[in-house]
């Protein structure tokens, strides 16, 4: 999720879908979230206008680390931790591999998947 989907707690939204809708237990979720910006690139200067005041402990410096934020929320939303694996790589750093916004300055793509087993 990007920023705003963060905002949103879009985790829990659609961990509670699958729960209503599929019957989805939480606890059973493999969870991995790709290649996004780091902490190092993620700043936000007007954070105090964008950003709820909740997750201000996520910031140092005006510069975000979603990736404990996204953990953060994927566990409040039932996923144990040892099944969430993040890999940590920068969009922003890592030009030859991903799109960055913030880099390009203009909107790329972003694939999300999720399976259901049978």
């Amino acid at each position: 999720a990007g920023y705003k989907g963060l905002i949103q707690n879009i985790y829990k939204n659609v961990i509670e879908t699958m729960q209503s809708e599929f019957g989805t237990k939480p606890e059973k979720l493999l969870v991995c979230i790709s290649a996004a910006i780091g902490p190092e690139h993620a700043e936000y200067k007007q954070y105090k206008e964008e950003f709820p005041e909740e997750y201000w402990s996520y910031q140092k410096n005006a510069h975000f680390n979603f990736w404990a934020l996204a953990e953060k929320q994927l566990v409040n939303a039932g996923i144990s931790e040892k099944n969430i694996e993040i890999t940590r790589q920068c969009t922003v750093c890592n030009e030859k591999d991903y799109f960055s916004f913030r880099r390009e300055k203009e909107t790329g793509r972003n694939v999300t998947v999720i399976a259901l087993k049978e």
